[in-house]
């Protein structure tokens, strides 16, 4: 059986009264990667990754969001939700795609996947993950460090794993750093009080951080090249 792309926000107009928004809360991870080098097909490719997460739930208003961001000089962003679960949704139209976006001032992408599917997305060779990665935050539902590190275990069919960073420049805030908190001040209207009391590092269990305490995701997948042929996909997330 052929596995087709699935997504599974349905299409919203654009606008605040067409509930054009998303929500956040305590399971869910914020993540910002980046690739330290060109991904490498016969080595092991390092990823660095920063986390954020809530301790409360707070809906985002993509056309809310889309104004700060612009004030912030920040053109797109492309929002990837992952979830642990699936559903079926077969179409080769673009219009009946589901997912969210505003497209000014700044483009704002919504778009919800299932752990399974967002896989083969990560695999797809119509979609170059360095170019599109650079502009994207990814909300990990319901996961866990170690569930990041299942994900993002092959990128554009080259292995890689999430790593720490370097520690030569510890003391000073990375560009993946000053990406995340450009993002997080941006959804949260820059207010330092709440973003201070939605920041759960200090509060945060072992079983959130650490990548030896939490169940694998073990997706069960076959990729084939009829998977692999995303063109709806590919107009979403690199058409401007």
């Amino acid at each position: 059986m052929i596995i087709i792309w699935i997504i599974l926000i349905k299409r919203g107009e654009l606008g605040k009264s067409d509930n054009c928004k998303f929500s956040v809360g305590l399971r869910d991870i914020l993540l910002t990667l980046k690739l330290t080098n060109e991904l490498a097909e016969y080595s092991l490719n390092t990823l660095i990754g920063k986390m954020f997460i809530i301790r409360e739930t707070k809906d985002i208003e993509l056309s809310d969001l889309s104004v700060i961001l612009d004030f912030m000089n920040i053109d797109e962003l492309n929002i990837i939700s992952i979830s642990n679960f699936n559903t079926i949704f077969h179409s080769n139209n673009i219009d009946e795609i589901n997912y969210r976006e505003v497209d000014k001032p700044s483009v704002v992408k919504y778009i919800e996947v299932s752990v399974e599917d967002f896989i083969i997305f990560l695999n797809n060779s119509n979609l170059n993950f360095l170019e599109y990665n650079k502009n994207t935050l990814y909300i990990i539902r319901g996961g866990s460090y170690r569930d990041v590190k299942n994900i993002f275990k092959k990128i554009n069919n080259c292995n890689t794993e999430i790593g720490r960073g370097n520690y030569k420049k510890s003391n000073i805030v990375s560009p993946l750093d000053f990406r995340l908190y450009s993002y997080i001040m941006a959804m949260f209207n820059f207010n330092y009080k709440l973003i201070s009391h939605l920041n759960t590092f200090n509060y945060i269990p072992k079983s959130r951080y650490s990548a030896y305490d939490s169940t694998d995701i073990k997706p069960k997948i076959t990729i084939t090249k009829e998977l692999l042929n995303i063109k709806n996909l590919t107009r979403i997330i690199i058409n401007k």
